[in-house]
């Protein structure tokens, strides 16, 4: 990404992160009771200190990282995830655009819905789980024609020892057929995103090994009105709230017709200095695409900013940007949601091999 500032491939405006709370009140005192009694085993599962009992219903961020904690890398994946978990359950609409150097050569659109067991609020969690689930998720593929009725079904397992369960419907041979975990690396719709980069990252973190790289201080991207304090979310009568679009964003390089840089680079998107974390991932799996991811996290909303996957010598295969989102409070809610404002979605996975990127 550096490289393609220099070469004025992707040019961004600077801004500054706005002195807002990352989470409500209530959040951050569930986080400090978790904080005073939660730790991880070996394996990198969440349990109570002192034992070896896994920890469950958990609410708030449950560990408070420390860079000499040898389990500093998972405790901070943890935070991860129970920070996104809190938003409870979602739909979500979104674009993927198969990208190259002359401009979109493909566009799927999706609908995908989440529905989190594990970290969300009290109020609002599931309350029965007869399968012992953290979370799950449907996305299904509504356009174009060639593509529409594709799904995909994900069961996540709270149970450290249990792979996940993934099941994919292709209309064309019209038949349910069950994925291998393994195939969680490979990317979605034959696109340059897997299953397992989520929001960020979304594998298990008990099948991989974790390392904290250590701390660094970078220009990352974020949502221009988040950061203003202007994205329009409305609390809906049944919980929850609609988050709005802005008309006429133009979000990637080949949407606006006077662009000169790459196709795929952000358009809209403005540059914000964030600390973060850095650490490793090496997958226990043998058979996993990727033998070495790097992430970076927030380290205030432990949002993830980048990911960077590496081939077994080293070589980088995969970039991928994400943006992050000032928090604000939900409309009709005061102080009891303070959510991640989120007005325009862009994620973008460059291929470094195929000169090509995937971006959502």
């Amino acid at each position: 990404t550096q490289a393609h500032y220099a070469a004025g491939e992707y040019r961004s405006a600077i801004a500054a992160w706005p002195a807002v709370p990352a989470f409500d009140p209530a959040f951050l005192a569930a986080s400090q009771k978790s904080q005073g009694h939660l730790d991880v085993d070996e394996n990198g599962t969440i349990v109570e200190r002192g034992t070896k009992t896994p920890a469950h219903g958990v609410y708030g961020l449950p560990f408070r990282i420390e860079p000499s904690d040898p389990a500093a890398a998972v405790k901070a994946v943890w935070n991860a995830y129970y920070a996104l978990w809190r938003t409870g359950s979602s739909r979500d609409v979104m674009a993927m655009d198969w990208i190259g150097r002359k401009g979109l050569e493909r566009q799927a659109v999706l609908e995908t819905y989440t529905l989190y067991y594990e970290g969300a609020p009290p109020d609002v969690a599931p309350k029965e789980n007869p399968l012992d689930l953290a979370a799950q998720q449907l996305a299904v593929v509504t356009a174009p024609a060639d593509l529409s009725g594709t799904a995909s079904l994900e069961w996540r397992y709270r149970d450290p020892t249990k792979h996940d369960s993934s099941w994919t419907y292709v209309p064309a041979l019209r038949r349910v057929r069950q994925i291998s975990p393994t195939n969680r690396s490979d990317g979605f719709l034959g696109s340059d995103l897997s299953q397992d980069d989520g929001s960020f990252f979304n594998g298990k973190p008990e099948d991989f090994t974790w390392k904290l790289v250590g701390e660094r201080e970078a220009l990352v991207l974020a949502d221009p009105a988040s950061l203003a304090g202007k994205v329009q979310q409305t609390a809906l009568p049944g919980g929850g709230y609609a988050d709005g679009w802005p008309e006429g964003q133009t979000v990637v390089g080949y949407q606006s017709p006077d662009w000169k840089g790459l196709p795929w680079a952000p358009v809209a998107p403005v540059l914000v200095k964030r600390k973060l974390w850095v650490i490793e991932a090496a997958p226990r799996d043998p058979y996993y695409l990727f033998p070495r991811i790097e992430l970076a996290l927030d380290q205030e909303t432990f949002q993830g900013a980048t990911t960077r996957k590496f081939d077994a010598h080293g070589g980088l295969l995969r970039s991928i940007a994400f943006l992050l989102y000032a928090s604000q409070k939900v409309a009709g809610k005061g102080d009891a949601s303070i959510e991640p404002a989120s007005s325009m979605g862009y994620v973008a996975a460059e291929n470094l091999k195929a000169n090509r990127a995937t971006v959502v």
